[in-house]
């Protein structure tokens, strides 16, 4: 599975400002950032959509749609599934540390090679559109929507 791109676009003016990059590290490989502050103290909850791309060039919602409370992962109280997956593999590249996330510090998750082994075994080859929807659980406010787009070959 390789990435072929990230884009950020921030919801709420004056909520946050995001960046998203991708670059290559080899053929086959990417390194992804993505770099955000907030203007507010925020406790993140991550809504996961996944699409995938139909013949007719259109995305379509695709098994998961997950809503996942970061903050509740971290500290323990609450189970999160999919949280359990990608955070083990982003921990490591990232400065998030602790819940809430605080306003004007520079968060990022930096050089982050996706981990194709957290992809379901079996999965279709294709491409897929991956939409991260973050609110603010304190006010309930959007902050940002991250797409990722990928191509998976076959995994079988």
């Amino acid at each position: 599975m390789s990435v072929k791109r990230v884009e950020c676009l921030s919801l709420v003016e004056d909520y946050a400002t995001i960046e998203c990059s991708v670059r290559l590290r080899n053929r086959t490989t990417t390194f992804n950032r993505i770099t955000f502050i907030l203007n507010y103290d925020v406790n993140p909850i991550f809504r996961f959509t996944l699409f995938y791309k139909f013949s007719n060039g259109m995305y379509r919602k695709f098994l998961v749609d997950i809503t996942e409370d970061l903050c509740g992962y971290i500290e323990g109280k609450r189970f999160a599934p999919l949280m359990n997956l990608l955070w083990g593999s982003v921990t490591n590249y990232t400065n998030i540390e602790g819940c809430p996330l605080k306003k004007g510090v520079e968060y990022y998750i930096k050089d982050f090679v996706f981990d194709p082994s957290v992809f379901p075994p079996g999965a279709i080859s294709g491409q897929y559109r991956v939409d991260i929807r973050t609110v603010n659980a304190i006010d309930r406010k959007k902050i940002f929507l991250i797409q990722g787009y990928a191509e998976v070959e076959s995994l079988l």
